[in-house]
C-alpha cells in the first residue's frame, strides 16, 4: 500500500506484524485499527495523515522511522512499548505530550524535531535513553522520569532547556499495563 493515495482507513484485527513500509507516504491515511498489532516496521506509517494511535498490544518497533513525518499527530497510546526506535517519531510537529508506562528503551533522535512535545511521561521500567532523543524538541521540555537523578546518563538527552522532573511517579494517560 506504498503511497496508495486513496487509502484513508486501514482496519486489520487479525494482524500482528505490519511489514516495513507497509502504509508509508499514504497521506490521507487517518485512520488505522489493528488492535492485535505487536510489532511494527520501519517506516511503516511514514508520512501518513494519522492524527490519533492505539496499539494495546504493540511490544516493539522494529528498525526505525515508524511514525516519523506523521505531521498531524496528536493522540499516541502504547501501553506495552518497551523500546521506542530511531527517528520513531521524527517530525511529529502536532504531538504536544506522550505517555510511555512500559518503556525501557528510547534510541537516538527518537522524538528529534517534535517540535511542539511538551511533556513526556515515562514508566518505571526506563533503563535507557539515547543522547538526542528529544533534540529539536520544545523549549522547556517536561520529561517526567521516576528514576534517580544521574540513573540515567546523558540528560537532558538533546532537549533545549529541558525541565526534568526525577523520581516523578507515572503519572500518565495511558495507564500501565497489568502484566
Amino acid at each position: 500500500f506504498y503511497q496508495c493515495p486513496d487509502l484513508e482507513r486501514v482496519t486489520l484485527p487479525l494482524a500482528q506484524t505490519i511489514a516495513q513500509s507497509c502504509f508509508s507516504r499514504c497521506a490521507n491515511l487517518t485512520e488505522v485499527d489493528m488492535p492485535n498489532v505487536t510489532e511494527l516496521g520501519a517506516y511503516c506509517l511514514m508520512s501518513c495523515g494519522i492524527t490519533s494511535v492505539y496499539f494495546p498490544k504493540l511490544t516493539q518497533l522494529s528498525n526505525d522511522y515508524q511514525f516519523s513525518s506523521c505531521a498531524s499527530l496528536v493522540d499516541v497510546r502504547l501501553p506495552k512499548l518497551s523500546k521506542v526506535s530511531t527517528s520513531a517519531f521524527y517530525g511529529c510537529t502536532s504531538l504536544t505530550q506522550i505517555d510511555l508506562p512500559s518503556v525501557v528503551t528510547i534510541n537516538s533522535t527518537a522524538f528529534k524535531n517534535a517540535s511542539s512535545l511538551q511533556v513526556i511521561n515515562i514508566g518505571p521500567k526506563i533503563r535507557s535513553i539515547f543522547s538526542n532523543a528529544f533534540s529539536g524538541t520544545a523549549e522547556g521540555l517536561v520529561i517526567n522520569l521516576p528514576v534517580a537523578e544521574g540513573a540515567i546518563n546523558g540528560a537532558p538527552w538533546g532537549a533545549t532547556n529541558a525541565v526534568i522532573n526525577y523520581e516523578t511517579p507515572y503519572a500518565g494517560t495511558v495507564p500501565i499495563p497489568e502484566s
